[in-house]
């Protein structure tokens, strides 16, 4: 009968170490995994493949540049409007801007009144 109370204490004593040893495997798993987030965090290029993070890199070069190509002067882009239109409303997508072709309008407007006016007197 003590043998058996005995081997019932020994049955729960290890049942109560391996709960115990599962409880710190899962503690453990956690902090690893709280820590490689925290590292992906703060070292995104790590986090991806090198690949990955080089072409990310590459892509956004790409689009600072096209971006800075885009960019065009009022005077640019009435030039380019005849010279090269398709760069021209690429520029206008990224900014519709009407106050260079509207002053060039009104100007335009404004000599042909005038020469009119001295041709043909109203």
């Amino acid at each position: 009968m003590e043998q058996e109370k005995q081997a019932e204490v020994d049955r729960d004593r290890l049942e109560q170490e391996k709960a115990a040893q599962a409880q710190a495997e899962r503690e453990r798993l956690k902090s690893e995994h709280k820590a490689r987030a925290q590292q992906e965090q703060a070292e995104p290029e790590l986090a991806k493949g090198p690949i990955q993070a080089k072409q990310e890199r590459l892509e956004q070069a790409r689009h600072a540049h096209e971006v800075r190509q885009a960019e065009q002067t009022q005077i640019s882009r009435i030039v380019n409007t005849f010279i090269a239109p398709t760069k021209t409303f690429t520029d206008l997508r990224r900014s519709a801007a009407w106050w260079g072709p509207g002053i060039l309008i009104s100007i335009v407007s404004l000599l042909f009144v005038y020469t009119v006016q001295r041709q043909v007197t109203f």
